[in-house]
C-alpha cells in the first residue's frame, strides 16, 4: 500500500480501537501499533504498525470514544538516517510521531 492509499484508510478510519506501544529489546527502539475503524461497532479494523517510533506527542487520547479526523503521513526528510516520516493529526492535534517504516494489517 502506499502512502496515498494509507492516508485514504487512515481519513476512512478515523475510530481508534486501541493503540499499542512497544519497545524491539534488541536494538532498543519503540514501536506503535494503531488500530483504527470505521464506526464504533470495531467490525471492520485496520491496523498500521510504525516502527522505530520517535518524537511522540498524544493529547486527550482516552476516557471514551477517541477519533483521529485526520490523520495523515507525510515524508519529513527522506535523506534522514533515521526517520523519514511523519504521523500527524492535522485536525486536532490529538496525535503526532514520527518513524522510519509503516506495515499495514488488515
Amino acid at each position: 500500500m502506499n502512502f496515498n492509499e494509507m492516508n485514504k484508510s487512515l481519513i476512512k478510519n478515523n475510530v481508534l480501537k486501541f493503540i499499542h506501544i512497544d519497545i524491539d529489546p534488541i536494538d532498543m527502539k519503540y514501536n506503535i501499533l494503531l488500530s483504527l475503524s470505521d464506526n464504533e461497532d470495531f467490525n471492520d479494523v485496520v491496523s498500521f504498525y510504525f516502527y522505530d517510533v520517535s518524537n511522540i506527542r498524544m493529547d486527550d487520547i482516552g476516557g471514551g470514544l477517541t477519533q483521529f479526523m485526520l490523520l495523515k503521513i507525510s515524508i519529513i526528510d527522506i535523506s534522514n538516517d533515521r526517520n523519514k516520516y511523519k504521523l500527524e493529526d492535522i485536525e486536532d492535534k490529538k496525535i503526532s510521531f514520527e518513524f522510519n517504516f509503516v506495515d499495514v494489517i488488515k
